[in-house]
C-alpha cells in the first residue's frame, strides 16, 4: 500500500509568528511530526510542505525526506488542504514521483502523538479502506493561559494541584 506522510508547515501564522520552527522540547516544532513519521513502518515517503525558505533550510538537515516548496495559492491564510494537495500533485508530476493512493496528514502543531494509536488507526484503515481520523484524549496536565494565569484544559483538574512533585 502506497502511503505518504505530509507535514504541512506554513510560515504565516498571525497569532504565533514562526510557530512551526519554534523549539518544543529542544527541537523545531515540525521536527516532531517528521521524526514521528519516520517511526511508522507503513509510511513510504515523508513530504515536508512549506512556503518558507528558512523552514526549508532547517528541514534539509533531516535525511530521507522530500521537501516541497508550496506555491502562493497553497500558502495563504485561507488556503485549504485541497489547495496543498493540488500543488503537491503538480510537484509530484514535475519530480516524477508516483502520487500515493493514501496520505497521512501530520500537522506540526500536534506534536504529542502515540505510535500505538496510529498503528491501530492504520490497521483500521487497511481493514475498512476508508478515511480514518485519529483523536487523542486531552492530557490532564495541559494548560492554557488567560490574564497571566494558567488554567487546566481538562476540567477534572480544576480543584487539584496542576503540578506533579
Amino acid at each position: 500500500m502506497s502511503l505518504h506522510a505530509i507535514i504541512p508547515a506554513r510560515s504565516g501564522s498571525k497569532r504565533f509568528s514562526n510557530k512551526n520552527i519554534t523549539n518544543f522540547l529542544n527541537i523545531p516544532l515540525f521536527y516532531h511530526s517528521i521524526f514521528f513519521a519516520k517511526k511508522l513502518k507503513f509510511v513510504k515517503k515523508i513530504i515536508f510542505s512549506t512556503d518558507n525558505d528558512k523552514y526549508i533550510k532547517i528541514a534539509k538537515k533531516i535525511p530521507n525526506i522530500i521537501i516541497h516548496k508550496r506555491n502562493i495559492y497553497a500558502s495563504k491564510d485561507n488556503s485549504m488542504e485541497e489547495d496543498i494537495l493540488f500543488d503537491l500533485k503538480r510537484f509530484y508530476n514535475k519530480e516524477k514521483i508516483n502520487f500515493p493512493k493514501n496520505i497521512l496528514w501530520l500537522r506540526p502543531t500536534h506534536p504529542l502523538r502515540s505510535i500505538k494509536t496510529f498503528k491501530r488507526g492504520y490497521n483500521l484503515f487497511k481493514k475498512n479502506k476508508n478515511s480514518t481520523l485519529i483523536v487523542h484524549e486531552t492530557d490532564s496536565r495541559l494548560f492554557y493561559s488567560k490574564n497571566n494565569l494558567i488554567y487546566p484544559i481538562n476540567n477534572l483538574m480544576k480543584n487539584k494541584s496542576m503540578l506533579r512533585g
